[in-house]
């Protein structure tokens, strides 16, 4: 009897010793995997951090729609135009762009949205009784074959339209001027 209780303790001992050493192995990995982890973090921050410096700095209104035309990401940008981009997370284009602003660019996200990269122009009210042009691309994004959503780049080109336009206009009065001059000397 004496020797089957010290059988049973050696036993004992031996389990608990095991279970203390696998415990300590299994906190050491755990200790391990929490500083992989909190490093990744520390990664993701960072590149997250450099990427919203990057697309805040580009003169350029730069967001991510998802494949159902929700907003998912807006730079700073957007405060040019009036709009705080917090309040587009969330937001689908049709709540943010509402009547004919919506059906300008709907078949444009649609395309995009179904993986179609492209580029157009639109022109909208600038709020002050004057017309604002914008160019804007669609780059989808398509990971392993599923569309995911697409980046949306948008510049204003209003000046360079302006600009254009003035160039018509003179044009115009060019030939006219032309025109006047030939009928004065014939």
């Amino acid at each position: 009897m004496l020797f089957r209780s010290l059988v049973l303790s050696l036993l004992l001992a031996a389990y608990l010793h095991t279970i203390i050493n696998r415990s300590r192995s299994i906190e050491a990995e755990v200790s391990l995997r929490t500083n992989e982890l909190r490093l990744t973090n520390e990664l993701l921050r960072d590149s997250e951090d450099r990427i919203r410096v990057i697309t805040n700095s580009l003169p350029a209104l730069i967001a991510y729609v998802d494949r159902n035309l929700i907003y998912r990401f807006a730079n700073q940008r957007y405060r040019e135009i009036g709009v705080d981009p917090e309040t587009l997370i969330g937001k689908s284009v049709a709540d943010v762009r509402r009547g004919q602003s919506f059906e300008t660019v709907r078949p444009y996200f649609e395309r995009a949205a179904n993986g179609e990269r492209l580029s157009f122009e639109i022109t909208a009210d600038d709020g002050n009784g004057g017309l604002r042009y914008s160019a804007l691309d669609c780059t989808p994004d398509i990971v392993d074959g599923v569309r995911r959503g697409f980046y949306l780049l948008g510049r204003d080109i209003t000046a360079e339209r302006e600009a254009e336009l003035e160039v018509q206009r003179t044009n115009g009065l060019l030939r006219e001027s032309e025109d006047r001059i030939r009928i004065i000397t014939n």
